[in-house]
């Protein structure tokens, strides 16, 4: 936003003035409207990122998938530990 504020300010400027340096403002607002895009996309991709987190926290560490029954499961292991 601040990046097209400065461009409309230096072309302002430029047309009123008429004397500038050329180049000087083209490479301002390049640079200053690419470090706002910056900016903005590091801006989302944090807040992605800190509600993902947020989310996961509130996750138990583990889920069970299968209960097994123990009086089932006994006979096997029973015959396992004869060897």
């Amino acid at each position: 936003m601040g990046g097209f504020v400065y461009a409309a300010f230096l072309f302002f400027r430029t047309i009123i003035l008429g004397a500038e340096v050329p180049g000087y403002a083209s490479m301002m607002v390049v640079i200053l409207v690419l470090g706002g895009v910056q900016v903005l996309s590091l801006g989302v991709l944090g807040e992605y990122l800190g509600r993902m987190f947020t989310e996961v926290q509130q996750r138990p560490i583990y889920l069970i998938d299968e209960v097994i029954d123990a009086s089932r499961a006994a006979p096997a292991a029973r015959e396992r530990e004869t060897w």
